[in-house]
């Protein structure tokens, strides 16, 4: 199995693409396109903004220095619209500044290096007045001459009014000598200044940019799908070098955690995985099975479905028992196939089995109680078809039995046919009895004297068979809920049972004790969880039940005496169960029998 498990296929790179999916490659795109996409779009929108940001501080600094230039003007005491023009002008001679203006909070030019402007309207659509109030200059794109550009305007001060130029004179005397501007005729006008930049070295710049940043994007795209399509082939081909492992994993994921039984074996014959349940069933641990031949650890019936699955090659399923180290019997629900792996080829086999013990425990109650609904429905029909003959015969066998007293075959007759109707009609009552649901009368009882007063029924037969009777009472005082006559008749039939299997003297046990947890195995009723019990068990030392009838003890009509009705141990069962207890017997041949009753005490 290594060597096949080990080989490497010899694949070529373009038999590897095209094993791989096409989803993969559909895939991949989907994934990695947005993403890149996204970055591409953010770090395109990110340079505008900075070109954006580049282009505004360079107006704001021509408005700064135009602002400058006034204030220079001002300070030499004498400034007028026409140097202001010239300002203008001279400023506006580098070539990539397109105009640079200043109007009123109309709109009208007041001064623009193009002389021919003046007194036109510009920055429509703008609240002019509203820039008054802000010293941040605002920026927005016009197209003049179908020519983009970029124009920041913005608060223009200082200026004077342009309707006309004022000299030294106008200026008043202030304190201490200083000079100030006039109060009125020369009170400054507020203004707003444009100035106008030429885009297009920019958008060469950004479209480089662009040109680099997309090529970028592609090759990282590209870099990213030819990674994860390398990850992808190299997880393919570890994967068929891994092959190997393949059972470890089985054993670590589907074998250890699911319910059914999962054995592992290897083209070999050899034992290569197994689970707690397989353990759990077979009774063995796995360092005893693993690498051994199945023919030295499992059972033979096991072996055979292996056998089989060689020869037919397909899914053998059956119903089979094994019998466990401990010599139980455990019946099996068991299948087996060949297993094979990814790359069709043959490592070994798979055994699935589970237990099917309460499954068929459960087969055997619906039967019976698909029986017992028979039984019922005749019951029915024989309660009143049959008892009023049998009245009618006892009453004539008494009649004969008193008109010839002193006949005596005439007597042992008429003895003998009231007592076959006696045990016809006892039949009867059993048959109704086993048939109809069992109701109970619970009323809270002390066993200790209960167990000792049951005793007393069968006190004169004990004397008969020479039996002796040994109790074992719980020192604690033991009060449960049960229907006494109920118990009565269950203990009373489990005695009897007894003394028929020592029929020349024995030993009869009743044990009763507290605080058992039920078992869970055996004809088991329905048993609260988290509640005290009791177990009375009755024990003899007779001839015992054979382990092929074990089992069917409690069924209606199963009996191993030559005069039983086989109804006696359905009826104790039937009871047991009303009171949501449980009942199971343990039996070797020759050896004796004990009957447990487990039932559940009554709540403080």
């Amino acid at each position: 199995m290594r060597n096949i498990l080990n080989m490497k296929p010899k694949t070529s790179i373009r038999s590897k693409l095209s094993g791989i999916p096409p989803a993969i490659f559909i895939g991949t795109v989907l994934v990695l396109l947005p993403i890149f996409t996204y970055i591409t779009v953010a770090n395109i929108h990110r340079q505008k903004q900075q070109h954006a940001k580049l282009l505004l501080e360079k107006s704001a600094a021509l408005a700064k220095s135009v602002e400058a230039g006034a204030r220079a003007g001002l300070k030499g005491g004498y400034w007028g619209k026409r140097k202001l023009q010239n300002l203008l002008v001279e400023t506006a001679l580098q070539p990539d500044i397109q105009y640079i203006a200043v109007t009123n909070t109309h709109g009208r030019i007041l001064a623009h290096n193009n002389p021919d402007k003046i007194g036109e309207k510009h920055g429509q659509g703008l609240a002019l007045n509203q820039l008054l109030n802000d010293t941040d200059l605002k920026w927005r794109l016009v197209t003049l001459d179908e020519t983009e550009l970029f124009e920041g305007y913005g608060k223009f001060i200082p200026t004077m009014r342009l309707f006309g130029p004022f000299h030294q004179s106008e200026m008043r005397s202030g304190p201490h000598g200083s000079k100030s501007f006039p109060n009125k005729d020369t009170q400054l006008e507020d203004t707003v200044i444009f100035v106008g930049l030429d885009v297009s070295a920019i958008e060469a710049a950004g479209k480089s940019d662009l040109h680099q940043t997309i090529i970028m994007a592609t090759i990282l795209l590209l870099i990213c799908f030819s990674g994860i399509i390398f990850v992808f082939m190299t997880q393919r081909y570890r994967t068929a070098e891994a092959s190997l492992s393949h059972m470890k994993a089985l054993s670590e994921t589907l074998v250890e955690n699911m319910p059914l039984a999962i054995i592992a074996i290897d083209e070999a014959d050899r034992i290569a995985a197994c689970n707690d349940r397989a353990e759990s069933i077979l009774g063995k641990k796995s360092n005893h099975m693993v690498k051994k031949d199945i023919s030295q650890t499992l059972p033979d019936e096991l072996c055979r479905l292996i056998h089989d699955v060689k020869e037919h090659q397909t899914i053998i399923e059956k119903e089979i028992t094994i019998l466990t180290p401990r010599g139980k019997e455990v019946p099996l629900e068991a299948g087996a196939m060949i297993l094979k792996n990814e790359r069709d080829l043959f490592p070994g086999y798979v055994l699935l089995f589970k237990d099917i013990t309460e499954l068929k425990s459960l087969r055997k109650e619906i039967i019976s109680s698909q029986r017992l609904a028979s039984i019922g429905r005749l019951a029915a029909g024989v309660a009143h078809e049959v008892r009023n003959p049998l009245s009618s015969i006892k009453g004539f066998a008494i009649y004969l039995q008193q008109r010839f007293p002193d006949n005596p075959e005439d007597q042992e007759m008429s003895h003998i046919l009231i007592q076959e109707v006696e045990r016809l009609n006892k039949v009867i009552t059993q048959l109704l009895e086993v048939a109809r649901p069992v109701t109970i009368s619970g009323q809270n009882t002390l066993m200790h004297d209960f167990i000792k007063n049951s005793l007393k029924l069968i006190e004169k037969k004990v004397a008969q068979q020479q039996v002796q009777i040994d109790l074992d009472l719980s020192h604690e005082v033991i009060e449960a809920r049960i229907d006494r006559d109920r118990m009565k008749q269950v203990l009373l039939n489990l005695y009897l049972n007894a003394l028929d299997a020592m029929p020349e003297s024995g030993r009869l046990s009743v044990i009763l004790s507290k605080g058992v947890d039920p078992a869970t195995s055996g004809h088991d009723t329905v048993a609260t969880m988290n509640r005290e019990f009791l177990k009375i068990q009755v024990v003899d030392n007779g001839k015992g039940i054979e382990p092929i009838d074990l089992p069917n003890i409690f069924d209606p009509y199963f009996t191993t005496k030559n005069a039983g009705t086989g109804l006696g141990l359905a009826i104790a069962y039937n009871i047991i169960k009303a009171h949501e207890g449980k009942i199971k017997a343990e039996s070797k041949p020759s050896l004796g029998t004990t009957i447990t009753v487990v039932l559940p005490l009554s709540k403080p």
